[in-house]
């Protein structure tokens, strides 16, 4: 499943001291392709979204053995990082589109990995992942980082310009990894791949540490 000669060690100590890390060769191509091959073909459509479809995971239902594999050897890997699984999602997109819009999510530690082939990305400038090292404004409740509100979205941006946060642009490649503070402020880089199906972008996304969803209109201290 993970490749064993990951030293997750480096990976603790550079998400502890950049908020982020980025793991190549993250899995073995066996599992890769089988987990692509179950968001692609399963026939599970939850959440129906412009520009995409995912499969929703919890800590019960709709597990591959690959899939628990990977969290509970991640949980022995690096406890202090990946603590306890929240939920995650299997993103599959269109040929072109978005991707899933800048937000902020209220949770320690997001895992986002890449699953499809590079012969069949169409343009390389896209298909990766956007972090800013910023956190949500002091006052700011969940519907003001994490929203569908094209206005809120606006000061978003605002604020991350405002405050010169610095932002890290990681481009796409098979079998990537990222592991980073999910409360920093992330989105897709746009997608664009080749006609078809089997060419679909296929992402991963696994939420673990401490959920502080609960009280959704509690501003952040």
């Amino acid at each position: 499943m993970l490749n064993p000669e990951i030293d997750f060690s480096k990976v603790a100590q550079e998400y502890n001291s950049e908020g982020l890390s980025v793991i190549d060769n993250f899995l073995d191509l066996k599992t890769v392709k089988s987990i692509r091959d179950y968001a692609l073909y399963s026939g599970i459509k939850e959440d129906l979204r412009t520009g995409y479809y995912t499969i929703n995971f919890k800590p019960q239902g709709n597990w591959t053995p690959e899939l628990d594999s990977i969290v509970r050897d991640l949980k022995v890997k690096i406890p202090s990082v990946c603590g306890q699984f929240l939920r995650g999602w299997s993103f599959v997109y269109d040929e072109e589109c978005d991707g899933v819009s800048i937000h902020a999510d209220p949770v320690n530690t997001n895992l986002n990995f890449w699953v499809t082939p590079e012969d069949c990305i169409s343009d390389f400038r896209k298909n990766g992942l956007i972090i800013w090292k910023s956190t949500p404004k002091k006052g700011w409740s969940y519907n003001d980082y994490n929203t569908s509100n094209d206005e809120q979205r606006k000061k978003i941006y605002e604020y991350l310009a405002e405050s010169g946060a610095e932002k890290v642009n990681i481009k796409y490649k098979f079998n990537r990894a990222i592991l980073f503070n999910s409360q920093m402020f992330h989105k897709t880089n746009g997608v664009k791949t080749k006609p078809g199906k089997e060419n679909s972008r296929v992402n991963y996304t696994f939420l673990f540490g401490e959920d502080m969803s609960e009280d959704r209109n509690k501003p952040i201290m």
